[in-house]
């Protein structure tokens, strides 16, 4: 803990109050109600949304209204979505204690409640009990790791960060209100205003809390609400959040709508206990995340894939599986990168059982791989050299994903 000196004191006593403003660019998109539908089992659909409740989502797909299951939907993502010029914007960075995310111009205080002004939602207003943390300024490399280690402090106290030359510290108190001018510091019972331009961040004396959520709403800006309830109708979504805050806003705001709560893992997200690459030549190429090897979204076929791995023969990959999936997926294909260049010959097997064995080529249609993988340990993955040595064998696997 840092000692409260008397040069800091003194220093908390003397400060002027002012403001500091960081700037972001928020997209601003065109309208759309197009959405891609990723359901727990099969392929991904895409169809206009028309209507979404607690059971279902509604889609217009090709010119037929077809129902889902809501608890068989992973995600909702806003598909094509174009971004127009984007727009300056007063940030902030404020977390809740259920985990919401979220970039405001202003945050205000009064030791009982909050509000906050969002670019997307409007004004949010909830207890005050719900702030966590408060992050003033962009920072740095060196300051963002420092208020990292900050954040994962244990205090009995609300803490108030404070720039200080090159780097940031802390003192410990009570945060007693904030508003667009200062935060008010409660120091050896005085009340003292800080002027925001010298404050970094605050982080409140509360515990951040698992809650019981839905699912989850992520914002074009990144924002992010844990969700208790969510509807989409007559181009209107409405939610509630985690911690009792209204959100309403329409498809044009938001990214994704997150229904996984754990039930999906992407292999990308994982790392493997074994990542063995053998060149061919002298030249290597070590398996890539979420990208291809020029550093473009993965695509097979006519695919694009935001998820995924590509690998180059002769690669061997282990992932740990400890028994608590039941299904692999993925579209498997040579990435387009190389056209129908390319030879591998891939082995996929979960312990001992070989799931997948043969040659993928840039000539094949993409691959559909599903696989039970119900009490399996380990997932293991060869791709190795084919007819064409290491020519090329650039082999994907979109969206390759864990179901529990």
């Amino acid at each position: 803990m840092t000692d409260l000196s008397p040069g800091i004191q003194k220093y908390l006593q003397t400060i002027i109050l002012g403001m500091v403003l960081s700037v972001c660019v928020f997209p601003v998109s065109a309208q759309s109600t197009l959405v891609e539908v990723t359901p727990l089992t099969g392929s991904a659909v895409r169809g206009e949304l028309k209507e979404l409740s607690a059971d279902a989502a509604t889609l217009q797909i090709d010119g037929e209204i077809q129902t889902f299951s809501r608890d068989g939907i992973l995600t909702i993502e806003i598909a094509d979505r174009e971004e127009t010029i984007g727009s300056e914007e007063i940030l902030k960075h404020l977390a809740l204690v259920d985990g919401s995310l979220l970039k405001t111009s202003q945050v205000r205080y009064d030791g009982t409640q909050f509000s906050a002004e969002t670019p997307h939602l409007g004004v949010l207003k909830g207890k005050g009990s719900l702030l966590h943390h408060l992050r003033y300024s962009e920072g740095n490399a060196t300051t963002l790791a420092r208020w990292k280690e900050i954040l994962d402090r244990d205090s009995k106290q609300d803490l108030l960060v404070i720039n200080k030359e090159e780097s940031i510290d802390f003192v410990e108190g009570v945060i007693s209100k904030l508003d667009e001018k200062a935060v008010y510091f409660l120091l050896d019972g005085e009340e003292i205003p800080v002027g925001v331009d010298k404050v970094f961040g605050i982080i409140l004396s509360r515990k951040i809390g698992s809650t019981e959520a839905v699912g989850s709403l992520l914002m074009a800006n990144d924002d992010r609400f844990p969700l208790s309830t969510l509807s989409y109708s007559d181009g209107k979504l409405s939610a509630v959040s985690a911690s009792g805050l209204a959100l309403e806003t329409t498809l044009d705001d938001i990214d994704m709508i997150d229904f996984r709560q754990g039930r999906l893992v992407y292999l990308s997200d994982l790392e493997p206990r074994v990542n063995e690459y053998t060149p061919f030549f002298d030249e290597e190429w070590k398996m890539r995340i979420d990208e291809n090897f020029d550093g473009s979204p993965i695509r097979i076929g006519n695919q694009s894939f935001k998820k995924g791995l590509c690998i180059h023969s002769k690669t061997l990959l282990r992932y740990r599986l400890g028994g608590q999936y039941r299904r692999l997926q993925s579209t498997m294909g040579i990435e387009e990168l190389v056209g129908n260049k390319g030879h591998t010959h891939v082995v996929i097997k979960a312990d001992d059982e070989i799931l997948f064995e043969g040659d993928v080529t840039g000539s094949d249609e993409p691959i559909p791989l599903d696989f039970d993988i119900a009490g399996k340990r380990d997932l293991e993955i060869l791709v190795d050299f084919g007819a064409d040595l290491a020519v090329a064998d650039h082999l994907a696997l979109g969206d390759a994903r864990l179901i529990k």
